[in-house]
C-alpha cells in the first residue's frame, strides 16, 4: 500500500510548533535546526495539526508489515522520514536518533533490509552507488 509509507507533513508539523516551513530569512543550518526542534515536539505529542507522531508508526509499521507478508524481494520507494522510521522500528532507536537517520538521508539512496520469519536486519543504509563517481557527484543531495 503506497500511502502507507508516504512522508509525514513536515508543512503541517512546523505550522503545529508556531513556525513557518522554509522561510526564506532563515539558512538552511537555522532551518533543519528548528525543524529538528519541531520534529521531536511532534515525536512528544506535543503538535497538533498534524498527522499524530503514534499515527505514523503505525501506518509505516502496517505498510511494512503488508509489503513484507510474502516471500520474495520487495522495492519500495518511499522519503527520507518513512525509511528512517522503518531503521527506528527495526534497531529499537529512539525518536531523537530517527531525526538523525531521517535527516542524513540522500535523495535516491538505497537502503536496503532483509526479513526473515523471526527478525529483520540493516543490510545497507543510504547507499548511492549509482551517483558515487566524480561525473555524478552534482547529483548528490539531501531534503
Amino acid at each position: 500500500e503506497v500511502i502507507g509509507f508516504e512522508e509525514y507533513s513536515a508543512e503541517a508539523i512546523m505550522k503545529g510548533a508556531g513556525l513557518q516551513d522554509r522561510d526564506p530569512s532563515l539558512t538552511r543550518r537555522e532551518h533543519f535546526r528548528r525543524l529538528r526542534g519541531a520534529l521531536l515536539q511532534w515525536a512528544a505529542g506535543e503538535i497538533e495539526g498534524a498527522e499524530t507522531w503514534e499515527a505514523f508508526n503505525i501506518r509505516v509499521r502496517a505498510a511494512v508489515t503488508d509489503a513484507t507478508r510474502d516471500d520474495g524481494r520487495v522495492l519500495v520507494a518511499a522519503s527520507g522520514g518513512s525509511i528512517a522510521l522503518v531503521l527506528m522500528q527495526v534497531m529499537d532507536l529512539r525518536p531523537d536518533q530517527w531525526i538523525e537517520f531521517n535527516l542524513q538521508i540522500r535523495n535516491a539512496s538505497i537502503t536496503r533490509l532483509v526479513f526473515s520469519s523471526a527478525r529483520t536486519y540493516v543490510n545497507m543504509f543510504n547507499a548511492i552507488p549509482h551517483l558515487d563517481r566524480p561525473d555524478r557527484k552534482h547529483a548528490e543531495t539531501y531534503s
